[in-house]
């Protein structure tokens, strides 16, 4: 039976370590994903976000 119990903790550790894998690496997809977002935003309207001028006021 203790044997039993070490292979199912084990076994249990592993998925654990597997899981953390995989959650960090969907986790630094998102962020790379939003971090790519935005570089394309900012580089789209460089003037407005950067600095640059004012774009025109309405009446």
């Amino acid at each position: 039976m203790e044997a039993l119990t070490r292979e199912m903790k084990g076994a249990l550790r592993e998925s654990m370590n597997l899981l953390r894998v995989e959650n960090q690496a969907r986790e630094n997809t998102a962020e790379s994903r939003a971090s790519f977002l935005t570089r394309e935003f900012l580089r789209a309207k460089p003037d407005e976000f950067h600095g640059g001028p004012e774009p025109k006021k309405a009446d």
